[in-house]
C-alpha cells in the first residue's frame, strides 16, 4: 500500500513538470480534434487546396480558382466543313473582292488531375478578307462570338487566332501573318473583333490559274496545341495587265452591269438580245479570239457593215457597231446580235468592260454576269 501511494506520487510530480514546460515558435499548438475512428469522416483525407470537381458538367454556382489546374482541348465542328465561304448578312458577304469565312467549334475545359470534363464554350469565328485595289495585299478582319456556355467553364480565357495559307496545288499550310491575334472570350451572345486586324501578303499566280486557300487555326490559351480548320475562299493574285496586279476571291463570279441612264441604247441593244435567248452569263477569251469575233460581226468594211446592220439611222450622232454577246466572250462572234449605237455610248460601254475586267481579274476562261439596269 505505501509502495502504491508513492508511485502515484511520483506519477503526479512527472506530469506537473511536463505541463508547465514552455512552448515557442514552431511549437505552439493552440487545440487539436481527436476524431474518433469509427467516425466516417475519417476514413478518407480531404485536401481542402484542391479545386471541387464535379461528378458531371459544374453547375452555375461552381467556380475554380486556379487555372493551372484546367487545361483546354478545342473540338472542331465537323459542320464547318458545310459553311465555308458563308457568314451571317450582318457580320459578311462574300464578293468577288471579300472572302468571307465561318468556322465553329467548342472548347472544353478539364481538370489536370482527373481529366474531368468542368465546362465548355461553344464559339463562332467570323473571318473577312477584303481585298485591296490593285494591290496583293488582303485586309482581315477577325470577329468571335461565344454561342453558348454549360457547366463551370473558367473566366479570363481567350482564343489565339493565326491566319495560315495553302498553295496551289499543294497541301502545306504556312503561316500568311508574322504574329497571331488575341481575342478574349466575351460573354454569351456577345460579338468582338480582335484588337488589331492583320494585313497579308499572298504570292502572285498564273493569271487564271488556281489561287491559294486562306483560312485559320484557332485555340484557347488554356491549350497546349494548335487546330487547323479548313481553308476558306480562295484568293487568287495575279498580274491582269503587265503593271497591273490585284487578288480577288475567285470562287465568287463577277457581275458587271450597265445603266440605262448612261449608255440606253446599249442596255436597249443587251436587253432585246436577253429576249431573244442570248445568255447572260458569258466567258472571257483571249485578246486573238476577241479581235476576230468582233471582224466578223462587225467589220471594219464600211459596206460590209451596212449590210449587216442596215442604213445608220438618221439622226444618231457618229452611228456605230455594238454586239452581243460581247467579242470578248466565247459565245460572241457568229449569231451576236448587233445594233447600231451612238459612239460615245460604245466607247463608255468599252471602258466600263475593260475596267471591269482588270479590277475583278476576269481571266480567259473565267466566267461572268452581265446585267442592266
Amino acid at each position: 500500500m505505501i509502495i502504491r501511494k508513492i508511485i502515484s506520487a511520483l506519477a503526479v510530480s512527472i506530469l506537473s513538470t511536463v505541463m508547465v514546460l514552455p512552448l515557442s515558435g514552431a511549437d505552439e499548438i493552440e487545440s487539436v480534434d481527436v476524431v474518433s475512428s469509427e467516425d466516417p469522416e475519417s476514413q478518407g483525407v480531404i485536401d481542402e487546396s484542391l479545386t471541387p470537381i464535379p461528378e458531371s458538367l459544374g453547375s452555375d454556382n461552381e467556380t475554380y480558382s486556379n487555372q493551372e489546374e484546367i487545361y483546354a482541348v478545342t473540338v472542331p465542328d465537323e459542320a464547318s466543313a458545310l459553311i465555308q465561304g458563308r457568314a451571317s448578312a450582318s457580320l459578311c458577304t462574300s464578293t468577288r473582292k471579300i472572302s468571307c469565312g465561318v468556322y465553329s467549334a467548342s472548347i472544353q475545359y478539364f481538370h489536370r488531375q482527373t481529366n474531368q470534363l468542368v465546362g465548355t464554350r461553344n464559339v463562332i469565328v467570323n473571318t473577312k478578307l477584303q481585298m485591296q485595289a490593285r494591290s496583293t495585299r488582303v485586309s482581315a478582319s477577325t470577329y468571335l462570338i461565344v454561342t453558348s456556355e454549360t457547366g463551370a467553364p473558367p473566366p479570363g480565357d481567350s482564343v489565339e487566332v493565326r491566319y495560315n495559307r495553302t498553295a496551289p496545288g499543294t497541301s502545306v499550310s504556312y503561316p500568311a501573318t508574322k504574329e497571331s491575334l488575341l481575342i478574349p472570350l466575351p460573354p454569351p451572345g456577345s460579338n468582338v473583333s480582335a484588337p488589331t486586324q492583320p494585313t497579308i501578303s499572298v504570292p502572285n499566280t498564273a493569271l487564271g490559274a488556281e489561287g491559294h486557300m486562306v483560312g485559320i487555326s484557332f485555340k484557347s490559351l488554356m491549350e497546349t496545341s494548335e487546330k487547323t480548320f479548313s481553308p476558306q475562299s480562295p484568293v487568287r493574285c495575279a498580274y491582269i495587265t503587265t503593271n497591273v496586279q490585284n487578288c480577288v476571291n475567285s470562287s465568287i463570279m463577277p457581275v458587271v452591269t450597265f445603266s440605262s441612264a448612261r449608255v440606253p441604247t446599249i442596255v436597249s441593244n443587251i436587253s432585246t438580245a436577253f429576249n431573244q435567248g442570248h445568255p447572260s452569263i458569258l466567258t472571257k477569251n483571249t485578246h486573238d479570239a476577241a479581235d476576230s469575233n468582233r471582224d466578223m460581226v462587225c467589220p471594219q468594211s464600211q459596206l460590209k457593215r451596212l449590210e449587216a446592220l442596215g442604213p445608220k439611222p438618221t439622226g444618231m450622232l457618229r452611228p456605230s457597231c455594238d454586239e452581243y454577246s460581247f467579242a470578248s466572250s466565247d459565245e460572241g462572234g457568229s449569231g451576236a446580235r448587233v445594233q447600231w449605237v451612238p459612239q460615245d455610248e460604245n466607247n463608255s460601254q468599252g471602258g466600263t468592260l475593260s475596267s471591269f475586267y482588270i479590277n475583278n481579274q476576269v481571266a480567259p476562261g473565267d466566267k461572268f454576269k452581265v446585267e442592266v439596269s
